[in-house]
């Protein structure tokens, strides 16, 4: 009998083997997922017409640090976790003759993505078209200490949305570039802005400013709150499956309370793909 179990017994070769298949297997399936960290930096330029502040319309650049991860499934799917941060001054066009009209203006987004692969394009060389949901989270906070009443304006919004992209690539000397397109059009939303106006016969009712702002909050349809996002990123690989990206992205978004705001932007920002 101990015969017997000696030579039903896997060997230590046909151990080791399979070890080595399982590892392969294990590589491989990793292989097909790839997760990076994207660290990013540049600018974004807004422009903002908000009658809780003024009449006049407030524009300026600022600077934008982001931080991200990208993963992707090949074939399958790509989600985004996107967290942008912007603070500097804006000012309205009569800034140099009346200086008071500038205000200090902090956002920071937060934005999730997650896409599955569609059949609408068969061949892959032709690229891949991508189709899901997203949900989109910002927060605006504009302050204005020469307006007493109505100093803090902020705009907060958390957005659930359809998202729709595209990815391709194509070759560059010696190098296989990438390139990423990505739609987001918000279908419902919920939000607040206050409904304090720069008058002097209304003020801000409540010392807190938190509990005034939930009591103000409220589900927003197209018809009182609408947003679209667009963006475009070209990826250059380097060494380590690590890359190198340029982004440009476009937002608007217009709310109706009390008072109308109506926002656009434009960034441009430069990131390092990290694999993880």
């Amino acid at each position: 009998m101990k015969k017997i179990n000696r030579i039903l017994a896997p060997s230590p070769w046909f151990r080791f083997s399979l070890w080595v298949l399982l590892c392969l297997h294990a590589v491989q399936a990793r292989s097909q997922k790839t997760t990076h960290l994207e660290l990013g930096s540049g600018f974004t330029y807004h422009q903002i017409k908000d009658d809780a502040m003024s009449p006049v319309r407030y524009k300026g650049w600022l600077p934008t640090l982001s931080f991200g991860v990208l993963k992707e499934k090949q074939g399958k799917r790509l989600t985004e976790l996107r967290l942008p941060i912007q603070y500097a001054l804006i000012t309205s066009g009569d800034f140099k003759k009346y200086p008071t009209m500038k205000a200090n203006m902090f956002r920071l987004d937060i934005d999730y993505v997650y896409l599955r692969k569609t059949t609408l394009i068969k061949d892959t060389l032709k690229g891949a078209f991508f189709l899901g949901a997203s949900l989109h989270t910002f927060l605006d906070v504009r302050y204005l200490p020469q307006l007493d009443n109505s100093a803090i304006v902020y705009d907060n919004f958390t957005s659930l949305a359809i998202s729709a992209a595209y990815k391709g690539s194509f070759q560059l000397k010696r190098k296989r570039l990438t390139h990423y397109h990505r739609v987001s059009l918000p279908l419902l939303s919920y939000g607040t802005r206050p409904d304090y106006l720069n008058v002097y016969d209304v003020t801000n009712p409540e010392d807190d400013l938190f509990r005034y702002a939930q009591r103000n909050a409220r589900m927003c349809s197209f018809g009182s709150f609408g947003r679209i996002m667009l963006r475009n990123s070209l990826l250059y690989p380097i060494r380590g499956n690590n890359q190198l990206g340029i982004s440009y992205e476009w937002q608007y978004y217009t709310a109706s309370f009390t008072e109308q705001v109506k926002g656009a932007s434009h960034a441009l920002m430069f990131s390092l793909l990290v694999t993880i």
